[in-house]
């Protein structure tokens, strides 16, 4: 049994996935992050 064309395909599809699970969790996080940096300014200039 060859494993080459399956590690190879894990290979190429493995970035994809990981680059994916990031964005999703970014977009998650963003909201808080973009609140807590407004805040933080804003504090900045009082």
């Amino acid at each position: 049994m060859d494993f080459a064309p399956m590690i190879s395909a894990i290979n190429t599809e493995a970035p994809k996935v990981v680059l994916a699970i990031m964005a999703v969790a970014a977009l998650k996080l963003l909201p808080g992050v973009t609140r807590w940096g407004a805040s933080l300014v804003v504090s900045w200039f009082r």
